[in-house]
């Protein structure tokens, strides 16, 4: 016991001593008019910015600035008559909370405990647990090697033996390694259905599920040890730049973005270049003869995105059924906790994306409905969730997937 405080001690002491610091960036809100947003997303790869989340007309950009090349963007906004105003006045003091106490506390019982964010060491605890306890209902699958060799772990979930027979729900997170709240969402899924499967039978009752929790193991550990704010995977690119975003990597109207290699949304040099979407793209076409739902957890927003995203008006031919959807997902959290969602069209709500994993489970994975769910951000507090209150992010979240799980029980009843 000794021995492991000493160490718990030290590696706390790294993780504080090594993390990158963001004393001096700030947070702008900026609301271009619709004339203007063109000239905004000009900055999207300009190095010492960071959109943490896009905006339109009615709602603002925010935009993280380094102080290296904050007077040069204000000069910009002020010279265009661009609106903004300060949403975080220093980044570094919203992220303190959660870089002293970010440390995992188990429970007694070796229970994942909900009030804290997890390493992805003790996150493969809890997969091989998971495995153990519940033989009979839980298989664990090494689905691949991450680029620096960490395991990429699936995890199917069913009542039956043959896995499949069922109508399948397809679960990941973690793709962008900041947004830990996503990935803590879906393990708080995962649990529900596995350590709580008494109580909630009703979603086992006919619906097989796949979760990839962490599909970006080596960025989401670095963002936990170096670097809070780190979204990319962490392949070396040139001395200029390291990370692809996982989320533009796929085949599907996969588009190459020159000059994009300091930016976040770097696509790689060709569609699913990267290890972690190789392997997520194989283990998901495994399932397609079943795949009803897929459903990828991100931060941040308050968004229910349905496909296609690659471009304006391309929309899904079931896009009516899709919003139904979404509304029922968005109307449930609604009541329970009055918390509103924005449902819709990806490239018409949000933005237009080229390679995301939603539009390769439509084209590929042959998924009946596909979602990227954006989950509420930290606001003044941060890009992401704060700690003290994933718990209760995770469980509104619950009430979301469950009311997923329901809609595809009763569409695709087995006769």
């Amino acid at each position: 016991m000794k021995q492991f405080l000493i160490s718990f001690i030290i590696y706390s002491v790294a993780v504080l001593t090594a993390a990158k610091d963001y004393n001096g960036y700030k947070v702008y809100d900026v609301s271009p008019t619709k004339e203007q947003i063109p000239f905004v997303m000009n900055w999207e790869f300009t190095a010492g910015i960071d959109f943490w989340s896009y905006g339109r007309v009615d709602q603002a950009f925010r935009i993280m600035v380094s102080p290296e090349i904050e007077s040069n963007f204000l000069n910009f906004l002020n010279m265009n008559e661009i609106r903004y105003s300060i949403g975080i006045e220093n980044v570094e003091t919203v992220l303190k909370s959660d870089k002293i106490t970010k440390r995992s506390l188990r429970l007694a019982n070796g229970l994942p405990n909900f009030n804290y964010y997890w390493s992805y060491p003790e996150m493969e605890e809890i997969f091989n647990r998971l495995a153990t306890n519940y033989p009979s209902l839980v298989k664990l699958d090494v689905i691949g090697k991450s680029y620096e060799d960490k395991n990429i772990y699936g995890v199917r979930v069913s009542k039956n033996e043959e896995f499949g027979l069922n109508p399948i729900i397809f679960v990941d997170a973690g793709t962008h390694a900041r947004e830990w709240a996503g990935i803590q969402s879906a393990f708080y899924f995962l649990h529900q259905l596995v350590e709580n499967s008494t109580i909630y039978n009703d979603l086992l009752d006919n619906v097989d599920y796949v979760f990839v929790p962490v599909v970006n193991p080596d960025g989401y550990q670095y963002s936990f040890t170096e670097d809070r704010l780190w979204r990319k995977n962490r392949r070396y690119v040139n001395y200029t730049c390291t990370g692809i975003d996982l989320n533009r990597n796929y085949p599907y109207m996969w588009r190459y973005r020159p000059g994009s290699c300091q930016g976040n949304n770097h696509p790689g040099p060709y569609a699913l270049s990267e290890p972690e979407t190789a392997a997520l793209a194989k283990y998901m076409k495994s399932f397609k003869t079943n795949l009803r739902l897929y459903l990828s957890t991100h931060t941040h927003g308050s968004y229910v995105l349905w496909p296609l995203g690659f471009a304006m008006d391309v929309y899904i031919k079931n896009h009516k059924e899709h919003q139904e959807l979404g509304d029922r997902y968005a109307n449930a959290i609604f009541a329970a906790t009055g918390r509103n969602y924005t449902v819709g069209n990806s490239a018409d709500v949000l933005y237009i994306a080229s390679g995301a994993s939603d539009d390769f489970a439509i084209a590929y994975g042959n998924a009946n409905f596909a979602y990227t769910l954006e989950l509420p951000g930290g606001g003044s507090k941060g890009f992401d969730y704060p700690q003290d209150m994933i718990h209760d992010l995770v469980k509104e979240t619950f009430i979301g997937y469950r009311e997923f799980s329901l809609f595809i029980k009763e569409r695709f009843k087995r006769i």
